[in-house]
């Protein structure tokens, strides 16, 4: 049994570690199956219309042509005139309905007829499959969600430290959102109309990064108001510096972009085909840009935020200590020592729980205003709280938290290769550290010491910035690719 379960492991890990291939079997299966639905109703087409008050009995209806013949008429259970008509010749026709009681009551329906003697209606493209085609949309998306869900959920197990994971996590988001407002909104195409529409299933996937931007607009507006009002505290108690503006600048950025957004949306045309269908690939276009970035902001604050909280595992070999600014008397700051802190309660947990010792690694270079190095700084801190000289290895070489990652990584390779490794740093820099260390070839956990309240939004929009400009090559591609899905799909919804 266990044999066996060895085995199918790996087939479970390839499904969720290859979700684009499950999401392009699922997209395959839905165009099959909406093909089978529409085969299935070839030959019929029941329309439903309003009734105008006051009006009682049956419409004549005159066809012109012979694409078509009148199969029935009946009252549907909604109230309204359910008219049933039947393919006989490929072609297009139009049919009168006029109401005997009312001339100004007269409608006009136009239908074609295809392969199969397959009707719909002209316009909306209409036909009695349609009402399948809602259900297998739904299923669709509902499994699409799922699948992104669980390859977040994959890749946090696996893959944490990765702007994919951000990615991912903000495609989560995004796809979560769409299927509950698609599930909503088909209610009102099913209870007004059976049938529903290709046209209406066409327009809800062209307008969806529209409708996501203004139903999470109102989570971004207080995403905003927090980055402000933290940037006004830090300033009271830091000072009015730039690198302290960097949240107040972002969450002005956010407003100017949504604001361009909804102009591009909102600018008049002059209602000609050419002009129109221009300015829906337009603010197809520019929607997609600004959905894109909101959904890599959603994602990597989701993922910061699952970062700064986890623990790693109680098997490490080596905990790296990630240095900063010291004081002057060469005494750590209150972030530097909470990063200290943090590394000693985690060691002493996991000799309690396991028996297991860990060695510090003490990191950081001499910048020119410090009177030692950050490493030697925490070394001499460690000391004090007990720690023995054989438990710690000290880095001074590195200025950057890249160096910090590599030059540890050296010192922990010739002591013992392979080893378990954790780091500690402040919470909102773990994501990106963890990315860092990643790079730098060592697969290490981390952990986060907290830090002022004030300090956080601030500090996560510099690291969101430095992983939009150290991962821009990866993004691109992806940003083309999902602003060339939104205009194809606008493109068709509007041909």
């Amino acid at each position: 049994m266990l044999a066996d379960l060895k085995k199918q492991k790996p087939l479970l890990s390839f499904q969720v570690r290859r979700p684009f291939r499950w999401m392009l079997v699922i997209v395959l299966i839905y165009i099959i199956a909406c093909g089978i639905a529409a085969a299935h109703s070839a030959g019929r087409l029941s329309v439903f219309l309003d009734v105008p008050p006051g009006i009682e009995g049956q419409p004549d209806i005159q066809i012109e042509g012979s694409p078509i013949e009148l199969e029935g008429m009946e009252t549907a259970p909604n109230g309204r005139l359910k008219v049933t008509v039947k393919g006989k010749l490929p072609g297009r026709t139009n049919v009168t309905v006029h109401w005997r009681q009312r001339e100004e009551a007269e409608q006009m329906l136009t239908f074609r007829t295809g392969p199969m003697h397959f009707a719909i209606e002209d316009g909306t493209l209409n036909f009695t499959g349609c009402q399948g085609i809602l259900m297998l949309t739904a299923v669709m998306l509902l499994l699409l969600t799922l699948i992104v869900a669980m390859h977040f959920y994959w890749r946090m197990k696996h893959d944490f430290y990765s702007y994919r994971t951000a990615f991912t996590g903000g495609m989560a988001i995004y796809a979560f959102v769409m299927t509950f407002l698609f599930l909503y909104v088909s209610r009102d195409w099913w209870r007004n109309d059976p049938q529903g529409t290709v046209n209406a299933i066409l327009s809800f996937f062209s307008c969806s990064g529209h409708e996501f931007m203004y139903l999470t607009a109102p989570v971004l507006f207080c995403i905003c108001l927090g980055l402000i009002i933290s940037n006004l505290s830090l300033v009271r108690h830091e000072g009015l510096r730039p690198a302290n503006l960097l949240a107040a600048a972002a969450a002005f950025l956010v407003i100017v972009g949504f604001a361009i957004t909804v102009a591009v949306d909102e600018s008049f045309t002059s209602g000609s085909y050419e002009e129109y269908r221009l300015h829906a690939l337009l603010t197809s276009g520019v929607t997609s840009c600004f959905v894109f970035m909101e959904a890599m902001l959603l994602g990597t604050m989701l993922c910061g935020v699952i970062a700064a909280k986890r623990e790693p595992e109680y098997d490490r070999d080596f905990v790296i200590i990630h240095g900063c600014k010291i004081g002057e008397d060469g005494k750590p700051l209150p972030l530097l020592r909470g990063r200290i802190d943090r590394a000693l309660a985690f060691a002493k947990k996991q000799r309690e729980k396991t028996g297991k010792e860990v060695i510090f690694i003490p990191s950081g270079g001499q910048g020119p205003d410090e009177c030692i190095s950050e490493g030697q700084c925490i070394a001499d801190y460690l000391a004090a709280k007990g720690v023995p000289p054989e438990h710690m290895l000290v880095e001074e070489r590195s200025v950057s938290t890249l160096e910090n990652m590599e030059f540890s990584k050296a010192i922990i390779d010739r002591k013992k290769p392979g080893a378990n490794v954790a780091f500690s740093t402040t919470n909102y820099h773990v994501f990106r550290s963890g990315m860092l260390a990643k790079k730098a070839g060592l697969d290490a956990q981390g952990m986060g010491s907290k830090t002022k309240w004030y300090f956080w939004p601030n500090a996560f929009i510099r690291e969101f910035a430095a992983l939009l400009v150290t991962e821009r090559k990866a993004m691109l591609p992806m940003l083309c690719l999902l602003i060339a899905f939104f205009m194809a799909i606008t493109y068709i919804s509007i041909q």
